[in-house]
């Protein structure tokens, strides 16, 4: 017994521990190990993250908004041109024998600058064409019928204008006062003819004239309203007969259209009775080939292969369509046949009334006659005694004549006189037009003496236009010249508010001064910009040095120190499509420190200088702006601030 408690109380040895328990052991083990390193290595990560990454960032360098004074610069490139250049020109077209100067050459007045040929110019030959012309247009004038002798009588003393309009205006005086004369004689041999009838009228004491002549005059009246209602009828029955013609031919023409339509429904109807139904589709009388022959014909090509019943089908589609078209002529034929009827009644009414205006006018003509007649017969009884106003009325009428006469022979001076001073006109238009030609001949000639072009004035040869060889151009210079101690311009376009600080007078330097170290520059004008009215000014600077007309030049324009409330390093201001703007670091805290972000900040540019620029935009003042950056940034990017 005491064996067994011993034996039971002795520990078992290791090796005798099971193996599974040990494996499981060693596993959980590991697995702890693992954990252990891995949380220290992302502590070692953790706290050494924020200077990896910021080695990673690009380092930028900043400066902060702040006020201050700036005084603008304004720069423009522009082309040199001469202030007053002189163009040498030419009269008449002659070809170039030698050219004597080149561009930049300096010549002084009287220099021979071009030698020319001897030939006669291009100008010269045209002036004599012109006055050989003029001289034939004279000739040609002076030999037409519209010239009279008294014209070139006229034309030879030089008359004026005045003289001229001084005979026309007493002509007219002269016909107004024969017209008086004719007119006065008028009246007093119409007023003696009055008396004369008084004096008749009371010699018979008989009233029976005056009455016989206004039955003579009433019945000339009626028979004229006669004639005039006539005619009216006349003009009205051939309307009426006209359309009545016409009528009658579109009833003609309607029932022949009625016929023919009538006829192709009989025709076919007669086709559609040869189909008989006790046929079979299959077999095609002879008959039946000629009805579907007729409906091919008539444009139903679509029948082709029809047979029977199929063939009747289309047949009565045929019938319809002619049914409709004979509806259609008959009511245009019954429309013809009422219009004819209507018309037919409008020719008998204008007839009938014709008939009656025929026999009103037959009738006031009769009357007419007779009253004519009784008067003439009256008046010849009382014309038969003479009166004391007979020998004045003689006087009277022979007096009209010769004024009459004389009226006409002013008329005659008048019209006369106005063609001759439009003949004098023209041939003194044409004399001067000769004079014209022959100081423009004589002129060219003159000028044609000289084969040489001559320097006018001193000064430096800016450019030559001719060739050797060639003709010179009346529209273009031979040379031009920048004279002798005159200076020189440019001009460059600038935005509008640019533009607000310069002032005429302001001086401007050129940039690259240490190659122009004596061109000097002040601002002659400042006009809107032709090509950008609304938004650009245009800057005009005259200018002093050794210069050359062609020459290209950066200038520099110094305006007025102004102060600005924001003012940041021109290296700060960026620009893309959609405008100027500064990047703004800004700061959010983490559980590491704090971490920076450029931000984007659009911004209005007031004025700039070499250095620095002053800006509005949506700032409160002395944000820090982003200057330089080891790296291109991009707006909302991370970065890290320069340690300087």
């Amino acid at each position: 017994m005491a064996e067994e408690i011993k034996k039971t109380s002795i520990p078992a040895k290791k090796e005798e521990i099971d193996p599974q328990e040990k494996s499981f052991k060693r596993r959980k083990d590991l697995i702890k190990n693992f954990i252990i390193v891995f949380l220290v290595v992302m502590l070692v990560l953790t706290f050494f993250s924020n200077t990896i990454m910021n080695h990673s960032l690009p380092q930028v360098a900043v400066q902060y908004i702040q006020p201050g004074s700036i005084t603008s610069v304004i720069r423009g490139e522009g082309t040199v041109e001469s202030g007053d250049p002189y163009s040498v020109m030419v009269k008449q077209q002659k070809t170039v024998s030698k050219v004597l100067v080149k561009v930049g050459a300096v010549v002084h007045e009287g220099d021979i600058l071009v030698s020319l040929d001897g030939e006669e110019s291009e100008e010269l030959k045209t002036a004599k064409e012109t006055l050989e012309t003029a001289e034939n247009a004279y000739d040609e004038y002076l030999l037409s019928d519209a010239v009279t002798s008294a014209a070139i009588a006229s034309s030879n003393q030089d008359l004026s204008v005045e003289e001229l309009r001084q005979r026309i205006t007493n002509a007219q005086a002269a016909v107004k006062a024969a017209e008086k004369t004719r007119d006065d004689y008028q009246s007093a041999l119409d007023y003696l003819k009055n008396q004369k009838s008084i004096h008749l009228a009371q010699q018979s004491n008989n009233s029976n004239l005056t009455n016989l002549q206004k039955a003579m005059n009433d019945a000339q009246t009626a028979l004229e309203a006669a004639s005039t209602a006539l005619e009216d009828a006349k003009t009205n029955s051939t309307t009426a007969l006209d359309a009545y013609n016409a009528a009658k031919t579109a009833e003609t023409d309607a029932a022949t259209a009625k016929t023919d339509a009538q006829a192709k429904l009989d025709e076919v109807n007669t086709m559609k009775a040869l189909l008989d139904p006790a046929y079979k589709p299959d077999d095609l009388t002879p008959d039946e080939n000629k009805v579907k022959w007729e409906l091919i014909k008539r444009d139903r090509t679509t029948l082709d292969g029809l047979t029977g019943d199929d063939l009747k089908i289309a047949l009565e589609v045929v019938i319809h369509d002619l049914t409709e078209a004979l509806t259609t002529a008959t009511t245009n034929y019954n429309n013809a046949v009422a219009a004819s009827a209507s018309t037919l009644d409008a020719y008998n009414k204008a007839k009938t009334a014709l008939d009656n205006a025929q026999k009103a006018y037959n009738t006031a003509s009769d009357n007419y006659t007779k009253a004519k007649n009784n008067y003439d017969a009256a008046s010849a009884s009382s014309s038969e005694t003479t009166t004391p106003y007979d020998y004045d009325i003689s006087v009277a009428e022979v007096n009209l004549s010769n004024a009459e006469a004389a009226l006409k022979d002013k008329e005659k001076v008048l019209t006369d006189l106005v063609a001759d001073v439009s003949a004098i006109r023209k041939l003194e238009e044409l004399s001067e037009a000769i004079q014209k030609a022959k100081e423009a001949v004589a002129k060219l000639e003159g000028e044609s003496l000289s084969e040489d072009i001559k320097a006018p004035i001193s000064g430096t040869i800016l450019s030559v236009n001719v060739t050797s060889g060639k003709k010179t151009s009346l529209d273009d210079p031979v040379v031009t010249i920048q004279p002798e101690g005159q200076g020189f311009t440019m001009s460059f376009s600038v935005d509008n508010d640019k533009a607000k600080t310069i002032t005429v007078g302001d001086e401007a330097t050129v940039t690259n001064s240490w190659w122009y170290n004596d061109v000097t520059g002040v601002v002659a004008t400042v006009r809107p910009d032709p090509n950008d009215a609304n938004r650009k000014k245009l800057v005009t600077l005259n200018l002093q040095g050794s210069l050359t007309a062609g020459q290209t030049l950066t200038m520099s324009i110094n305006s007025k120190t102004s102060n600005y409330d924001m003012i940041v390093p021109s290296s700060a201001l960026k620009n893309d499509n959609k405008g100027d703007y500064v990047l703004v670091v800004e700061s959010k805290s983490s559980p590491l420190g704090n971490r920076y972000f450029a931000v984007r900040y659009d911004v209005e540019i007031l004025a700039t200088d070499d250095i620095q620029t002053a800006i509005k935009g949506a700032f409160e003042g002395y944000e820090p702006v982003v200057t330089t950056a080891t790296k291109d940034i991009t707006e909302g990017q991370q970065i890290r601030l320069s340690e300087n």
